[in-house]
């Protein structure tokens, strides 16, 4: 065996542990970033359709949003928590107002 032999036989079984050592890495670290981009992704989600629920005048949309941000705040803090709002015809708000 020739020393040039032996350098490209080390240098290759050292690029194959990097490799190894790289996917066990990664594989370890694997649920902790797929775990903060979940826990970004989800608060910006979150937060997009809180903005969508104050500002929707619909009352079929913000009882469906309503609905989706109670189960959040359910499966995050354990607190129920009431986001829907109550389906009146315009003339009985308006009864009531007077």
């Amino acid at each position: 065996m020739s020393l040039r032999n032996i350098i490209l036989g080390l240098s290759f079984c050292f690029i194959v542990l990097k490799l190894l050592a790289l996917i066990t890495i990664s594989w370890w670290f694997l649920p902790i970033i797929w775990a903060i981009i979940y826990k970004v992704v989800i608060r910006a989600a979150f937060g997009s359709l809180f903005l969508v629920y104050l500002s929707s005048n619909d009352v079929k949309l913000r009882n469906e949003i309503g609905l989706k941000l109670e189960g959040y705040v359910y499966r995050q803090c354990g607190i129920k928590c009431c986001f829907t709002v109550e389906d009146k015809p315009i003339n009985e708000e308006l009864e009531d107002e007077e």
